[in-house]
């Protein structure tokens, strides 16, 4: 019995690890595919934070008025996902330069999934 639980617990986190993996992923190629789209290589800020966390940038997360990354394995499970379909639905804007100027630029929106 104690076997059996151990193994459906080691079970249980190498699922959740996966899962964890796969929404980075995930996030970090909606990223790149919207720096293609759009042409810009900065960062990406969210409409509304996720937590404390307002953008991304050049694979990593960082949290408002900080200028260090965040370490991916310290965000939230249900921030991820979170950060995930704000990528993938176009929730964000950047700022674009154009004649000098640098303007709020916002994609459009996809539609919801």
């Amino acid at each position: 019995m104690a076997a059996t639980l151990a193994s459906l617990q080691t079970l249980n986190i190498y699922i959740m690890n996966f899962i964890r993996t796969h929404l980075v992923s995930q996030i970090l190629k909606n990223y790149n595919e919207n720096c293609r789209k759009f042409s810009h290589d900065g960062f990406f800020y969210f409409n509304d934070k996720v937590g404390k966390i307002n953008r991304v940038g050049k694979g990593f997360l960082y949290n408002e008025e900080e200028v260090k990354h965040l370490d991916w394995r310290k965000v939230k499970d249900k921030e991820l996902l979170t950060i995930f379909k704000k990528v993938k639905n176009r929730d964000f804007f950047f700022y674009k330069n154009i004649d000098g100027k640098f303007y709020k630029t916002r994609p459009k929106q996809n539609a919801k999934t």
